[in-house]
């Protein structure tokens, strides 16, 4: 799922299953949740971000019903940017 909206969004978001470090994907049916967090409360383009996960989940063949939820718990940060998003943006 992160190499579709890489591949839609321009960047690759980190996707969970849960709170944990496990990336989301198909797993219990057809059904998938997306747990995402923003990088602000503020964030102009969140509206954006979740209407596209939820439009790229959907998209994939196997995925009959989807739930994105947005958490602010943990809270970003910028150590949990990806190296690729880090290298891009110049986070070293």
């Amino acid at each position: 799922m992160a190499a579709l909206l890489d591949g839609a969004l321009g960047w690759t978001p980190c996707l969970r299953r849960n709170r944990s470090s496990t990336p989301c994907a198909p797993s219990e049916g057809p059904k998938v949740k997306v747990i995402h967090t923003l990088t602000s409360m503020g964030c102009p383009v969140g509206p954006m971000i979740q209407e596209n996960i939820d439009q790229i989940a959907r998209s994939m063949p196997e995925v009959e019903d989807v739930e994105v939820e947005l958490t602010w718990d943990p809270p970003w940060s910028p150590e949990k940017m990806s190296d690729d998003a880090k290298f891009i943006l110049g986070f070293g």
